[in-house]
């Protein structure tokens, strides 16, 4: 039972927050409800996933290969010299990233992003740009890091 009065809700980092930081208990009757007591990410914790798929994806692109180790994209279609190929990111990942805490570690959340890529490589003497078709990258990301860090899955 919780006496009358505001209860500051803390995390061990500015990346999550429970409800909207407080559980108010106006009457002796009173319950907490679920969504008081709901972990979320929170603004802070959005920019440093943002910030850590944005530096993830920046090094993925800087790989000359069709199959960019520990990224979320490739192409497996072509024997051309992988030392010519140039990735380029399309879309804005930072803008349509979903985190999806985990229940039981959130240093092992959910991280999905839409991206839509070009790869562009020589094959031969001629310039070959390709444009991939949608992918939905999937990963994990450690909320509790800092710096925030994105393990690619898909």
């Amino acid at each position: 039972m919780l006496l009358p009065g505001s209860y500051p809700l803390t995390t061990v980092t500015d990346h999550l927050r429970y409800g909207t930081g407080s559980l108010v208990i106006k009457r002796l009757t009173d319950a907490p409800s679920a969504n008081d007591l709901k972990l979320e990410v929170s603004d802070a914790g959005q920019t440093a996933a943002a910030t850590a798929v944005t530096s993830s994806l920046d090094a993925c692109t800087a790989q000359k290969s069709f199959t960019p180790a520990g990224c979320p994209f490739k192409l497996t279609v072509t024997t051309a010299d992988p030392s010519t190929v140039t990735w380029t990111l399309l879309s804005k990942p930072a803008d349509d990233l979903k985190i999806t805490i985990s229940a039981t570690d959130v240093t092992r959340s959910t991280v999905e992003v839409p991206l839509k890529m070009r790869i562009s490589y020589l094959n031969g003497t001629t310039t070959v740009p390709q444009d991939l078709a949608g992918i939905q990258a999937v990963g994990t990301v450690d909320l509790l890091a800092n710096p925030t860090t994105v393990a690619w899955t898909t």
